[in-house]
């Protein structure tokens, strides 16, 4: 009710599909975190999430290809890590969850 009571607009919710990481190790949360601390260098950290919608038919397609992205990604200086989700009820939505080490990764 507090948060509600900040909030400009009423919150909408929307249920994903986890599709990368596809393990759920791949999902751990690090201990200190788990612990309530705070990684000294996450403040610099940045998260961006692009929306895409694709054609229906090519889900698959943009799956397979967002996967290999994914996974070329997070081998890359300064990618920190790189979800992707799809859209429970809309098969041919999807985020991709983007977290760089900094602004300028």
């Amino acid at each position: 009710e507090e948060v509600a009571a900040m909030m400009a607009v009423t919150r909408t919710s929307v249920k994903y599909t986890a599709i990368c990481p596809g393990t759920r190790e791949g999902w751990a949360v690090p201990d200190f975190l788990s612990r309530g601390e705070r990684e000294s260098s996450s403040a610099d950290l940045v998260a961006v999430h692009v929306f895409v919608q694709v054609k229906e038919g090519c889900e698959e397609a943009f799956k397979k290809a967002s996967i290999e992205n994914a996974s070329n990604s997070i081998k890359e200086p300064g990618v920190s890590r790189f979800d992707l989700l799809q859209e429970a009820d809309d098969p041919t939505k999807f985020v991709l969850v983007e977290v760089y080490s900094s602004a300028d990764a």
